[in-house]
């Protein structure tokens, strides 16, 4: 499974450059995180292309990325130096014992180890230490990092770019047959082939992409194998649990060949068998701490509130967002998302920057275009933040949904390096496929939440629609709001906190404005909308006195501001007199007016804006 979430500025890389030279020598090629190691596209062996126009749109979207080079078809020796030189050492061992290593193309590694590059004339499986300690072998579903890629040891080079790839000799690749150990024997975490496990199995295979020859339908075969074999579902079974799906497939398979992929992905893959299976990977719930007294208070803690959105959204909480249809739920959601990706306030309230994932029932045509105007409109960096999204089908209460889910928190975690800090899901009613007044249904998502909360560790924020007659309280059974940290009602270009662990600073206004992203081949426009802030009434803000302190830098900040948008905080400090504090301690004048800007904030008097702050104008001193 893929997940969008990126769009590409067309802006051209010195890194397309390197990743277009190897596709040019016939090697599969990939984009790698940047700066880093993993995978950017979970499905990467089906996807590994040598061509170029893939390539060049790839590194349009992530124009840092590094560079993977798929090993299938290859024999590539990694010699590994992490550990002193045991890998030159293992090298050498087998030279002298006659297994030959001619020189070939090679790269040099960041840590001092080497890739040998080969040609087999079989096929070549992972492995690490199957040489010998410090020689490990990719091949099959395997991969290297490419010259011209950087990680943070230093950067991996050619030590003769013109050098050909030789042959594998005869010798190598048989001692790379024979010292391919039995695969481990590993007991599964649950029982296999229950009633259970195939029903999520045959579930998933209904939308799973299908094989289809001369798209990669090898690769896409072996890896839903490999899914169905997580689910719990045993290689005796798994023909049978295969075989609708198959009949879908461009061509279907015979039986013989299927039953040899099957054969094939059980006998090398790497986890024990249904290690994807929800139990298993919600099994690790953190327990209820010992009880607490008074004198385990830490006040350092409690004065710093661990928030997403001050004052609005804490981390590792749940939330609800009810509105009715049309009100901009999805459009409020996303902006909302995109700023705490970005990490720059939002709506002039504190953010801190998290890694945020948005599930919605929506296509992914309707998610992309409000993305695409997001970037034009607020966050234009958008392409290189921890932010994804993906549309779901199935609801997320059905064993179907909740593996999908997992697959998908798999596939975040790895593209951003751990798990998101913010889970969006939109909507309540379609997560739960079915009626919000169901006390099971609602029970049944309550604690998919609650595991979401102790398992990733992120706070969940779920769109929902209000009750068809009191349109101020959300639609369905009273555990929907009894189970939520937070409840935020948005109304008539309003967003307010009707249930908070503390106090919402006030309200927030807002509006949806219409955009044009351009025209399709027929030139009719393609438009969506975008969220614009808006002055609410004076009155609906709860107004205090300024301390001494706050009302001189306001001063500044007003005088600042009159000819331009908004100013940095250096230049908003710089300006303020010498006097402007009553702190006559040397070296606490910064810090006071640190302080005084949190506070202006805080009071709704200052907004700050991708780093540059400026008066709210609904504030009036008193």
């Amino acid at each position: 499974m893929t997940i969008a979430g990126t769009i590409g500025n067309g802006e051209h890389s010195d890194v397309l450059d390197k990743a277009l030279a190897l596709a040019r020598r016939g090697f599969r090629i990939f984009p790698l995180v940047p700066d880093g190691r993993k995978p950017v596209l979970s499905d990467w062996p089906a996807k590994a292309t040598a061509d170029e126009t893939a390539l060049t749109g790839w590194w349009q979207i992530w124009p840092q990325a590094n560079i993977g080079i798929c090993t299938s078809g290859l024999l590539v020796v990694d010699v590994d130096v992490k550990h002193g030189k045991l890998g030159y050492d293992s090298l050498l061992a087998l030279e002298l014992n006659g297994i030959p290593f001619p020189d070939t193309l090679t790269t040099l590694t960041p840590s001092g180890g080497r890739h040998l590059f080969y040609r087999p004339d079989k096929s070549i499986r992972n492995g690490v230490n199957t040489l010998g300690a410090g020689l490990d072998i990719r091949g099959e579903h395997g991969y290297v990092i490419a010259p011209g890629s950087r990680v943070p040891e230093g950067v991996y080079a050619f030590l003769d770019a013109d050098a050909p790839i030789a042959i594998a000799p005869e010798a190598l690749q048989s001692r790379c047959a024979a010292s391919e150990q039995a695969p481990v024997v590993q007991t599964p975490p649950i029982a296999i082939d229950q009633e259970l496990a195939v029903q999520r199995a045959r579930e998933w295979l209904i939308t799973t992409p299908l094989a289809i020859e001369g798209e990669g339908g090898d690769a896409r075969t072996y890896t839903v194998i490999c899914h169905v074999r997580d689910f719990g579902v045993s290689e005796a079974h798994a023909s049978e649990v295969l075989a609708e799906w198959n009949t879908r497939c461009i061509p279907s398979w015979d039986q013989a060949e299927l039953a040899r992929k099957i054969a094939n992905a059980y006998q090398y893959a790497k986890d024990s068998l249904g290690n994807l299976a929800p139990e298993v990977l919600f099994k690790n719930i953190r327990k209820p701490g010992a009880l607490r007294t008074a004198g385990d208070i830490d006040l350092a803690a409690v004065l710093n509130p661990d928030y997403l959105v001050k004052g609005w959204l804490d981390r590792g909480t749940s939330a609800i967002l009810f509105g009715e249809w049309n009100a901009g739920k999805t459009f409020v959601a996303l902006d909302l998302a995109a700023h705490l990706a970005a990490g720059t306030s939002w709506f002039g309230c504190r953010v801190r920057k998290a890694r945020v994932l948005y599930l919605g029932y929506e296509g992914l045509r309707a998610l992309d275009k409000r993305v695409a105007a997001l970037m034009r409109e607020r966050i234009p960096t958008l392409t290189d933040l921890p932010f994804a999204w993906q549309a779901l089908v199935q609801p997320l209460i059905t064993p179907a949904g909740r593996t999908a889910l997992v697959t998908i928190l798999a596939a975040f975690a790895e593209m951003f390096d751990g798990a998101p800090e913010l889970v969006i899901i939109d909507t309540l009613s379609k997560a739960l496929g079915g009626d919000d007044a169901d006390a099971e249904k609602i029970g049944t998502y309550n604690t998919l939440v609650q595991e979401l909360l102790a398992k990733q560790r992120c706070t969940v924020l779920t769109l929902h629609h209000p009750g068809r007659a009191d349109k101020s309280r959300e639609r369905g059974h009273s555990s929907i709001p009894a189970a939520a940290d937070t409840v935020l009602r948005l109304q008539d270009g309003e967003i307010t906190a009707t249930k908070q662990r503390d106090e919402a600073k006030g309200r927030l206004g807002f509006e949806l404005v219409p955009m044009e992203l351009g025209r399709d081949p027929e030139g009719d426009p393609v438009t969506t909308c975008t969220v614009r802030q808006i002055t609410l009434r004076q009155a609906d803000f709860e107004e205090k006195p300024l301390r001494r302190t706050d009302a001189a830098i306001l001063a500044v900040l007003e005088t600042l501001t009159l000819g331009q948008e908004a100013v940095s905080r250096e230049d908003w400090f710089a300006a303020c007199p010498p006097n402007f504090s009553i702190s006559i301690i040397p070296g606490t004048i910064k810090r006071a007016f640190d302080n005084a800007v949190m506070r202006l904030i805080d009071l709704l008097a200052v907004e700050e804006i991708d780093g540059k702050y400026r008066c709210r104008a609904t504030y009036t001193r008193q």
